[in-house]
């Protein structure tokens, strides 16, 4: 289960259907949703790929520059993007929300939904 986020460009990746995933501490957990964006193209080679994810975020919005959102801006709307530091004509940009998230990423917000659990979130260390 996932929560819709207004982003024109976000996607969704189910990690697993399934209560696998085998956290540290030998609890099982699932199912897991990745809540990402991209931005600019793949090359053949495949080695132009650039993966933005940091605590400061809170989601995977980080730039507008690329889907005309003029309401939401991105986080780093001022270093990724066409002609920017990280340029979008070059490098394919990859960011998404971090697990236990609050934006789209399986966490607190998608257990209060399902079974009433978010303020008692796994502890992920």
């Amino acid at each position: 289960m996932s929560i819709t986020i207004p982003y024109q460009n976000i996607k969704y990746f189910n990690l697993t259907e399934k209560k696998d995933f085998k956290l540290e501490d030998g609890t099982l957990f699932g199912p897991i949703t990745v809540a990402y964006e991209t931005f600019g193209t793949l090359n053949a080679e495949k080695d132009n790929a650039v993966f933005i994810i940091h605590a400061l975020t809170g989601d995977s919005h980080v730039t507008s520059a690329e889907d005309n959102d003029t309401v939401t801006p991105g986080w780093w709307d001022k270093l990724v993007g066409k002609g920017k530091a990280i340029d979008t004509d070059k490098y394919f940009v990859i960011s998404s929300n971090a697990f236990g998230g609050c934006m789209g990423t399986t966490g607190r917000s998608i257990l209060k939904q399902v079974n009433n659990t978010g303020s008692h979130f796994l502890l992920l260390l």
